[in-house]
């Protein structure tokens, strides 16, 4: 959230009621459990998700033709923030490495470099 987004909010603040608290201390508890490796924001509220989640919207910025992978990330990062930042870019930027080291990706050279060019695999 944009600092502007924040600063807009305070002074609103509101005690949580005693039924409120323990609901969001049992939803922790059982976000901890499940020890994931993300968690989003959704419609229903705060959820775990596995280490691949963010793979498709990096994979729908790839292109049949060469870009920077920094083009790529900031891509998926501009579709990621709505309407919250749900992932950063050094999480994007290690996801982005994984799907060169599994071939679904290719790349011009050492993908850790952001001035790596990265390309989507030909459909041929």
């Amino acid at each position: 959230m944009q600092a502007d987004g924040l600063r807009s909010l305070l002074g609103q603040e509101m005690l949580m009621a005693a039924r409120e608290r323990r609901e969001a201390k049992a939803l922790w508890r059982h976000l901890q459990k499940e020890n994931a490796p993300f968690r989003i924001v959704t419609d229903t509220g705060l959820v775990s998700t596995t280490i691949d989640h963010f793979d498709p919207l990096i994979l729908a910025q790839a292109t049949s033709e060469w870009q920077a992978s920094a083009r790529i990330i900031g891509n998926a990062l501009g579709y990621s923030s709505q309407p919250y930042q749900q992932v950063g870019d050094l999480m994007l930027q290690t996801r982005l490495v994984a799907l060169v080291e599994q071939g679904r990706l290719l790349a011009e050279s050492d993908p850790w470099e952001r001035s790596c060019r990265i390309k989507a695999l030909s459909a041929d």
